[in-house]
């Protein structure tokens, strides 16, 4: 697995996210610092930090996180591992820190995402929710 993607996925990635979730690019000025150092692997950890908070705060209701979780779904639908390793180290950590977002990602994920968010789970660090709400 490679840390730096080839760059034209990397981009298709980014691009994807931001026009199938366009209320994510808000959300995400707070994260991006420099536009050149914009890639997937900064871009769909603060995604998976939008889609906890929005479960959290019951906002942006079922739709909203739908359509995130459907985005998810469909990558990891396509068999690529440098896509499926960034997901695990960005996107599903932050969907790990509260039991009520693991047990929302578990609902709305499916297939191969949901085999790779449970992996994420079985990894010591991430057990159970950093906290126990």
């Amino acid at each position: 697995m490679t840390y730096k993607m080839l760059s034209s996925l990397n981009n298709k990635l980014i691009e994807r996210l931001y026009s199938e979730i366009p209320e994510f690019k808000e959300f995400a000025k707070e994260y991006i610092f420099d536009i050149f150092q914009m890639d997937a692997y900064t871009i769909y950890g603060p995604f998976g930090s939008f889609l906890r908070d929005k479960m959290l705060e019951n906002s942006g209701g079922n739709y909203l996180i739908s359509r995130g979780f459907n985005l998810i779904n469909n990558l990891c639908d396509k068999k690529n591992d440098d896509i499926e390793q960034m997901l695990k180290s960005t996107f599903f950590e932050p969907l790990t820190d509260y039991k009520i977002t693991i047990v929302e990602s578990q609902r709305f994920l499916t297939g191969k995402a949901k085999d790779l968010f449970n992996e994420v789970l079985t990894n010591s660090i991430f057990k159970g929710g950093k906290n126990s709400q």
